[in-house]
Formats: C-alpha cells, structure tokens, sequence
C-alpha cells in the first residue's frame, strides 16, 4: 500500500517523554486513515537523517505528505491531538 501522509516521529530511549509518547503512538495507530504511516526513529541509531530534518529536540514529530513536510512539533501531544493534526492534512 502506498501512503501518501508519514508522521515521522523522531525519539530517543533516554528520554522519559519519548517513552510516554510511545504509548500515545500506539493508540494512535488504529485511529488514522490507511493512507498514513506512523514511522519511529530513534534518534541515536539515525543520526543523519535527524540532521536533515533539523531535529533539536525529542519527542518530534514531522507530518509529510506527498513527501512535504506540512507540519512539525517537539514536546509531548495526546493521541487526540495527533490524530487531529493527520486528519487535517488528510484532506
């Protein structure tokens, strides 16, 4: 299946708010369009491709659709808003 949404969710295992938002991913899988792929990184084993995205700090989160980033966040979100955000740019 080809998707046309990613969310690129950028995390590192020594970080606690990444850890907390593991879980929130997981319970955002079953909410969002098929067309959407969520796709974790860890940051310490993709160091370049966290230094194309200019990732500063984790948890982050890029959304790219049609291979264009229309959105990014650092910092924890609840599943809710997630989903929101992909819906949005679903459309």
């Amino acid at each position: 299946m080809s998707h046309e949404c990613l969310l690129l969710y950028f995390y590192a295992d020594w970080c606690g708010s990444c850890q907390t938002m593991l879980t929130v991913m997981d319970r955002l899988k079953d909410k969002i369009p098929e067309n959407t792929e969520v796709v974790k990184i860890d940051l310490d084993k993709n160091h370049k491709l966290a230094s194309i995205y200019q990732i500063r700090s984790v948890p982050a989160f890029i959304l790219l659709k049609s291979g264009k980033e229309k959105w990014r966040k650092s910092g924890i979100m609840t599943a809710c808003e997630l989903e929101q955000i992909i819906l949005q740019y679903n459309n």
